[in-house]
């Protein structure tokens, strides 16, 4: 947080996603495969104005240098407007996070041609292996969405989460990647659920075919194995704020504005479930809604800046287990960025996008 002056905003457009991924915090026992949160909710969508506002905000006051369209409950594409508010942004650089089981032959093309935009299409193996994690989304679709973008000039990146039943498939994926036309390949080596040098992780979700208890292996290759994995120490550090270093907020699909993404899935968590909040949260008592009339994103960003030194006094204090777990340990997912060399669309410049990127 204190960003005076914002250089990223990471959009959180829609709590709706296509898929299934059973260790994404939308997945759950719940009707539907949903996680207590998302089923006591009901569905959620960031709304235009907000997002406009926002836009109108970083442009006229701000340095901002990237957009980030992830999230922790949907895919973006499923929300209603999001062709329109991708257009709205074109101009400022824009990253979008997607499973690209999604939309139309025309949302594609469209989407390709706007300035500045890249699609991280989040493919997690082959036909044969992809939908294992990835559950629920069809590989023949993905593949006409990534050819019918690419083939109409699109920028993509193809990201891969390595686990055991993967691991031998990246340099072919790799290889098909650069023939479908992306220009970049990046290898993700997970933290998620594998810490304390754990291999194996198991969740129980429900299904079409009722409750299952469904597992996954970390990568046997250190080279794909995150840092987590292969030491069972988890070292504290000093908290080292992930929004003060990218000069970042978070804007969920409640239209609330949080310091990160970390914040937005406890604070969306908090909004829809009876429990303990972190100690963080006291310090964010204010409403956090943004509203163009009357409660506008500057001013929130100010009340933000505002708290820096009781922010700062609780982390030195180690009081906010949030911001421990996230910033204030060892444990993180780590990416590999590789260029796809001669034929790929664009030279590889070192830009890692906003997910990479920090101020420090």
């Amino acid at each position: 947080m204190f960003n005076t002056k914002v250089r990223n905003i990471e959009f959180e457009l829609t709590n709706r996603c296509n898929a299934g991924c059973p260790l994404c915090s939308r997945t759950g026992t719940n009707k539907g495969g949903l996680s207590d949160s998302v089923y006591n909710s009901g569905w959620k969508d960031l709304s235009k104005e907000v997002h406009h506002h926002v836009i109108d905000s970083l442009r006229k006051d701000h340095d901002i240098e990237s957009i980030d369209y992830g999230g922790c409950y949907g895919d973006p594409l499923m929300h209603p407007k999001v062709l329109e508010l991708l257009q709205y942004g074109e101009g400022i650089y824009q990253e979008v996070q997607t499973n690209a089981s999604l939309q139309t032959d025309k949302f594609w093309k469209s989407v390709a041609k706007i300035d500045k935009l890249r699609m991280w299409f989040h493919l997690d193996g082959l036909e044969d292996t992809n939908h294992i994690y990835r559950r629920y989304t069809d590989w023949s679709k993905i593949e006409r969405n990534a050819k019918t973008f690419l083939d109409a000039g699109g920028k993509g990146s193809w990201v891969f989460i390595v686990f055991k039943h993967n691991e031998h498939q990246v340099d072919e994926a790799r290889e098909l990647s650069k023939k479908w036309g992306f220009d970049e390949f990046i290898i993700k080596k997970t933290s998620r659920k594998f810490e304390n040098g754990k291999h194996k992780t198991s969740v129980q979700v429900r299904t079409p075919h009722g409750l299952e208890t469904i597992s996954y292996e970390a990568p046997t290759n250190p080279e794909y194995q995150a840092e987590s994995v292969q030491n069972s120490v988890v070292t504290e550090i000093p908290i080292d704020c992930y929004s003060e270093k990218r000069g970042t907020f978070y804007i969920s699909c409640e239209d609330k504005i949080y310091p990160c993404c970390v914040l937005g899935k406890e604070g969306f968590k908090n909004n829809h479930i009876d429990r303990i909040q972190d100690k963080v949260f006291d310090y964010i008592d204010y409403d956090i809604t943004i509203n163009p009339d009357n409660n506008k994103f500057n001013d929130l960003v100010q009340k933000y800046n505002d708290r820096e030194q009781i922010y700062r006094l609780n982390w030195q204090e180690r009081k906010f287990k949030h911001c421990i777990e996230r910033c204030g340990r060892d444990v993180t997912c780590q990416k590999i960025h590789l260029p796809l060399g001669e034929g790929s669309k664009k030279d590889f410049d070192g830009w890692e996008g906003p997910h990479n990127k920090r101020n420090i």
